[in-house]
C-alpha cells in the first residue's frame, strides 16, 4: 500500500505537469485574417524614388504620411492615404533643380484612394498587396491609372500592426493603430 501511494505521489505531479504542458499546447494565440477587423489610422515614413525606379543618389524622396484603413476580418481592405513627398520643380525627388522658396525644394501632397488585401499568418506576419489610386492626376503622386504597392506586416495584437513596404522603389516603414469610440 505504501508502495501504491508512493508510486501515485510521483505520477500525479506528472499527469499535473502533463495536462499543463498538453493545455499550453496551442502556444500564444493564433491571428487570422479575422484579427484584423475594423477602422485602423496608420502612419508611415520613409523614401520614396519617385517611380522612376532610380534607387540611390540624388532620386530618393523623403516621404512621411498618415491614413485611415477599414479592414473587413475576411482579408480585405480599402482605405486613404495622404503623403508629404520632398520635391523640387520638376518632379524630381531632392535633385537639384530650383524651386521657389528660401530652401529650393518643394513638397507635393499626395492622397491616394487604396483598395486590398491582406493575410495574416497564425504566428502574426502577414502581408498586403493594394492598388493605390491618386486622387487628384499629379504625375509626382504616381499614374493616374494606379500602382500596386505591397507590404510586410507584423500584427502585435488584433489593435496595433507594424510595417515595412517592400516595394523595390520605397523604403517606407510604420505602424496602424485600430480606432476606437470617442471619448466618454
Amino acid at each position: 500500500m505504501v508502495k501504491s501511494l508512493v508510486i501515485l505521489s510521483l505520477l500525479l505531479p506528472l499527469c499535473v505537469l502533463a495536462f499543463t504542458f498538453e493545455s499550453r499546447a496551442d502556444g500564444p494565440p493564433h491571428f487570422s485574417n479575422a484579427s484584423l477587423n475594423g477602422t485602423y489610422v496608420v502612419k508611415f515614413q520613409g523614401t520614396n524614388s519617385g517611380g522612376d525606379g532610380a534607387l540611390e543618389g540624388q532620386s530618393l524622396a523623403p516621404v512621411n504620411g498618415v491614413g485611415q484603413l477599414i479592414a473587413d476580418g475576411k482579408g480585405n481592405f480599402t482605405g486613404t492615404q495622404t503623403a508629404n513627398i520632398l520635391f523640387n520643380t520638376n518632379g524630381t525627388p531632392t535633385s537639384s533643380g530650383s524651386c521657389p522658396g528660401p530652401f529650393g525644394v518643394c513638397t507635393a501632397i499626395c492622397t491616394t484612394k487604396l483598395k486590398g488585401t491582406y493575410t495574416i499568418n497564425p504566428d502574426e506576419s502577414g502581408t498586403t498587396t493594394a492598388k493605390a489610386t491618386p486622387v487628384v492626376s499629379d504625375p509626382r503622386c504616381g499614374p493616374s491609372a494606379g500602382f500596386i504597392t505591397t507590404s510586410d506586416i507584423i500584427l502585435q495584437s488584433s489593435w496595433h500592426l507594424v510595417f515595412v513596404g517592400t516595394d523595390f522603389d520605397a523604403t517606407v516603414g510604420g505602424q496602424a493603430t485600430q480606432q476606437t469610440g470617442g471619448e466618454e
